[in-house]
Order: structure tokens, then C-alpha cells, then sequence
């Protein structure tokens, strides 16, 4: 399991290093507004796993709660490194909850810290991999009569002005890495 958390977190970053930056998602008159950004994480403490059988009735689903690993908190701290090396924008961290699609209280928890711009990372489905559990797991299966093994982080962030309840722009991130 620490092997794995550690697969977990340098996918993690990787994906996050690549993906978290607002570039080529956020339109450059949205930046020209973007000053002090606030990052929270809904990627919360389920880890997610998947075993996909021969048939589907061979095929099963497992959660277990990894609240140890703090993913929130990494995630937090892997976007803020990745904006503000780029130099552009003031970043801190926001706390609250994401209740469904409803951003209203993460929102007015990054307008309190002074912020005119929210970046959510939240879980994603990714549909081109049915199998792929939204946010972070594990998926095994047997392809040609081989075990495979395949930690993932599949995720998405989306980005709210503070001044009006509405979604600048979203963005993704996938990584997969056989083990």
C-alpha cells in the first residue's frame, strides 16, 4: 500500500505539473482579470478500485478510505508551485466543501481571502475508459490472460470568478502509469 501511495502522488504531480497551470484553457482577456487565485481540492479521501473480469460478472468495484494520504492537501499544494511558478498570479490555498456542482461556498471562502478567481480540482469520469474510476484508484485486469495493474488519477479543474457564480473555463487531467 506505501508503494502505491507513492505511485499515487508522483502521478499525481506529474499530471498536476503539466495540467494545473490555467495556460491554453483560460482565454488571455480572462487572465487579463485574474490577479489573486484561490486553489481548493474535491478530490476527497476515497480511493477508488476496479477489477475487470473475462465477462462482466467477473468485473468488481472496491472503495477504501485513504484520509491518511491527505490528497486534498496535496493537490492544493501541487496547483499552487505550478501557478506561481509561473508568475503571474498571487495564490492561496481556500478551504470548504464542494456539494455537488454547487461551487457557492468554496466561492465565498476564496471572495473572504480576498480573491477574484477559484480553481476547484475536482474527480472526473473520463469516457473514452469506462473503467477508469473518476479521481484516483487502482484498475486491474486480465488482458491476454496477463494480470495488469493501473494506478490513475483522473481529474478536472474548473475556474470561478468571485464576483459572479459562474465557470471561466474547465480543464483535465489524466495520468495512468502500469505497474
Amino acid at each position: 500500500m506505501r508503494n502505491l501511495s507513492r505511485l499515487f502522488a508522483m502521478g499525481l504531480l506529474a499530471t498536476a505539473a503539466a495540467c494545473a497551470g490555467p495556460r491554453g484553457v483560460v482565454f488571455d482577456d480572462q487572465k487579463a482579470n485574474m490577479h489573486k487565485l484561490a486553489v481548493a481540492s474535491a478530490l476527497g479521501n476515497t480511493f477508488q478500485g476496479t477489477y475487470r473480469g473475462l465477462t462482466v460478472f467477473n468485473n468488481k468495484k472496491y472503495e477504501a478510505d485513504v484520509s491518511a494520504w491527505k490528497v486534498d492537501e496535496v493537490a492544493v499544494k501541487v496547483a499552487i508551485d505550478s501557478l506561481k511558478r509561473e508568475g503571474r498570479f498571487e495564490v492561496v490555498p481556500v478551504t470548504g466543501s464542494l456539494q455537488g456542482k454547487d461551487a457557492s461556498a468554496l466561492i465565498a471562502a476564496a471572495r473572504a481571502a480576498g480573491a477574484d478567481t477559484l480553481v476547484v480540482v475536482v474527480p472526473a469520469e473520463y469516457g473514452n475508459l469506462p473503467y477508469l474510476p473518476p479521481g484516483y484508484g487502482f484498475r486491474h485486469e486480465l488482458l491476454g490472460g496477463k494480470k495488469r495493474g493501473v494506478a490513475c488519477t483522473c481529474w478536472r479543474w474548473s475556474t470561478f470568478t468571485t464576483w459572479r457564480s459562474r465557470t471561466t473555463s474547465p480543464g483535465s487531467g489524466r495520468s495512468a502509469r502500469s505497474t
